[in-house]
């Protein structure tokens, strides 16, 4: 490969493939390549919106490290690889995407600059960056549904802030 491949394109194609390959034994796999490469179609057009980034990195790492054989992990990591390496260009597919659909519309005026940045510093982290804590459950926005006994032992380890009574 050289600079001038599409690289989400090339990822969504891997991923494509992984989905055919998959035998369908575990879940983790089956389900897991079916919708990592649903969803990388719409990153290669951009029709998805910014939040979706760290839903398919959430993904990758449900797949990584459940499956009988390493096609799952296989799968999951060439989509780890390019959110970490090409989110930038992920970010900005998603806004020329936008953009065009505005232009199309006749809505006019740009994207905002900031809204992206705005959004990420103040409402989301992205799950990796978060410690999660084994044997729990954890709800859609990645935050961990803790039983009442559970939570007083956890207070004690000084694992969760005991001043948040839900999580």
């Amino acid at each position: 490969m050289n600079k001038d491949i599409d690289i989400i394109r090339a990822i969504s194609r891997l991923s494509y493939f992984y989905k055919h390959e998959s035998c369908g034994q575990c879940t983790p796999c089956r389900e897991g390549a079916k919708w990592l490469s649903d969803m990388m179609k719409r990153f290669e057009k951009g029709n998805c919106e910014y939040e979706e980034i760290s839903h398919i990195y959430e993904l990758t790492k449900q797949m990584e490290g459940h499956t009988i054989c390493a096609l799952g992990d296989a799968a999951a990591w060439p989509v780890q690889g390019l959110i970490r390496h090409f989110k930038k260009e992920m970010i900005e597919r998603i806004d020329e995407y936008k953009q065009a659909y505005r232009d199309e519309k006749g809505l006019g005026g740009p994207l905002p600059d900031d809204e992206f940045t705005e959004w990420h510093e103040n409402h989301k982290t992205m799950l990796h960056e978060k410690t999660r804590i084994s044997g729990l459950a954890y709800d859609f926005d990645y935050n961990p549904r803790i039983p009442q006994d559970k939570r007083e032992w956890l207070q004690k380890q000084n694992k969760i802030n005991p001043s948040v009574t839900e999580y």
